[in-house]
């Protein structure tokens, strides 16, 4: 079995910054978090899994609760109804905006013994975009 809790940092995206404009992120933020290179650290206690990502641009917690909703600011202009799943080395993590947006997120962690690939897949009604960032663990 993959270790999941660990520190991860991010070393690069693929198509996060699209993602991250149809989300209605204005383009200059949106550049300048595709070059941040967060480091992430995952902490897993029986059904809880917290993820604390720290960067120049901000720095963030949350603890998702395997199989329950929770509120979660995505960004800070972005607040969803998160529920998380995990299963075996992968953590899904589906995210209904709760502001009436119809842009909702599912982001799609796949842990290894060397880092984590994050397939971030948004669907605005019909039409999808989705962005890939890959960890290294540290």
């Amino acid at each position: 079995m993959v270790q999941i809790a660990g520190k991860y940092k991010l070393e690069k995206n693929e198509n996060f910054v699209e993602l991250l404009k149809k989300q209605g992120i204005p383009e200059e933020h949106a550049k300048h978090a595709n070059e941040d290179r967060a480091l992430l650290t995952v902490e897993v206690n029986g059904d809880k899994i917290k993820l604390t990502t720290q960067s120049a641009l901000r720095n963030s917690e949350v603890e998702f609760h395997v199989g329950k909703a929770i509120q979660e600011d995505i960004a800070p202009e972005y607040r969803c109804s998160s529920t998380a799943k995990l299963v075996g080395n992968t953590l899904t993590i589906e995210s209904i905006p709760t502001d009436g947006r119809a842009k909702s997120l599912t982001r799609v962690y796949t842990f290894t013994d060397t880092g984590i690939e994050v397939v971030v897949t948004m669907n605005d009604g019909g039409s999808t975009t989705e962005a890939k960032r890959i960890y290294k663990r540290q």
